[in-house]
């Protein structure tokens, strides 16, 4: 049996009503006919012919109406009595046509017509771009907060992908004022106003930013080996996706789908947490962790002739585009406390070093020493509950060190030898 429907993947903004108009007209002389709007266009095969469509941005409408509410029936009414057959209505969107060549256009107030699409075009826009914003500058703080970060590339690359969303943002709402000045013009002029398809320019960027984010999820959740994070974007994705065609299929009235939106902003994270947790209580689930390769560079034998048995307090690795941070603290056995604690910063870039430095120096505690000694750029130290501690630029790293053993010559020659640092 022969297909008479067919789903078009087609998405347009309400700036973009009257290419969404034509678009219609021209499918219909293709015998293709418009039944329902949602996440696809919906159209029925019929005998190819000239029909007249009309496409309303109906200001009492709402982005959760699904079927006509009571203002939209009032809508409905008035159009039919003005000879225009409703067809379907979407959000804001209220379609209707005609084969009547005498119906009068729907839309005769330019002013109001454009004020209602201009206040929705620029909801949009600020929202979408002062969520980017918001996140952006929350996770740009925390890598600058947290020394570890600067130096995890899965948080760079995520800081990287929303700085594009934010610029992406920023760019659309550039247009858009741009738009609307001009759209102002030209009723200001008394021409007619024409609400064509965007920019291909501006699509194009939409879209290449759209792809990126859905790689970046991909690319973390495989480059990384975070499990946790895959099963759960295509949960999320899975589930988005049921829930917007359950959504199209049963066409709730508007509250009860602003009821149903609102409250899944509250159990969709919470299904994902319990997800995680489930998985990794399972054991399912291995966490990617840092860890030392290898052997600590660095060890107390090294700098003591002293035979003692030594004990890894703590130890820590961090490497990334930025440069990698090494932290250890060694101590003999039986004893809480480091007998040997060192810490080396390295990059290639001076600002991440000169960040790093900030982050360590406190002018109140430190106090300048010989740099001679230990052949850097800047030597300071401070007392410590034990022995001094001394924090160390070098061209290209940062060096913590501390030693409860005297420092000698060759002890600061032993160190940068073993650690590598010229």
């Amino acid at each position: 049996m022969r297909n008479t429907r067919k789903r078009v993947w087609k998405r347009f903004s309400y700036r973009e009503c009257d290419a969404m108009k034509e678009y219609l007209e021209q499918m219909a002389e293709k015998g293709w006919y418009l039944k329902k709007l949602g996440a696809w266009m919906v159209f029925e095969q019929g005998i190819p012919g000239k029909l007249r469509y009309a496409v309303h941005v109906f200001v009492k409408g709402s982005e959760y109406d699904r079927k006509p509410e009571e203002d939209t029936e009032e809508l409905i009414a008035c159009c039919e009595a003005a000879g225009w057959k409703f067809v379907c209505n979407y959000g804001k969107f209220c379609v209707f046509c005609t084969n009547d060549d005498s119906a009068v256009e729907l839309e005769t107030d330019e002013e109001i017509r454009f004020s209602v699409i201009q206040k929705e075009e620029s909801k949009k826009i600020w929202f979408y771009f002062l969520c980017f914003a918001f996140f952006f500058v929350i996770t740009l703080r925390q890598i600058f907060l947290d020394s570890n970060l600067l130096f995890d590339n899965e948080t760079v690359l995520e800081a990287g992908v929303l700085f594009l969303m934010f610029l992406n943002g920023s760019i659309d709402l550039f247009e858009g004022k741009r738009w609307a000045f001009k759209i102002k013009k030209h009723l200001q002029m008394g021409e007619s106003v024409h609400y064509s398809r965007y920019p291909l320019w501006l699509r194009s960027i939409d879209h290449i930013c759209f792809w990126i984010c859905i790689l970046y999820f991909i690319v973390q959740a495989l480059w990384y080996d975070n499990a946790i994070g895959f099963i759960g974007f295509f949960t999320w994705f899975g589930i988005t996706f049921i829930v917007i065609s359950v959504i199209n299929r049963l066409q709730p009235s508007r509250e009860n789908h602003q009821l149903f939106v609102w409250s899944s902003i509250f159990w969709g994270p919470l299904l994902y947490v319990v997800l995680s947790f489930a998985l990794q209580s399972a054991g399912t689930i291995s966490k990617n962790e840092e860890v030392l390769p290898g052997s600590f560079p660095l060890a107390i034998s090294d700098l003591s002739d002293e035979t003692v048995k030594e004990e890894v307090l703590y130890g820590e690795y961090h490497s990334g585009w930025f440069g990698s941070k090494l932290y250890c603290a060694l101590g003999k056995e039986d004893d809480v406390y480091a007998a040997l604690h060192y810490e080396v910063i390295e990059s290639r870039f001076s600002w991440v070093l000169d960040h790093q430095w900030k982050k360590e120096y406190d002018e109140s505690v430190y106090e300048e020493t010989e740099e001679q000694i230990w052949g850097a750029e800047r030597a300071v130290k401070r007392k410590t509950y034990g022995a001094d501690m001394y924090l160390l630029r070098y061209p290209d790293c940062i060096l913590v060190f501390q030693f409860d053993g005297e420092i000698t010559p060759q002890v600061i020659e032993n160190t940068r030898e073993k650690l590598k640092i010229n």
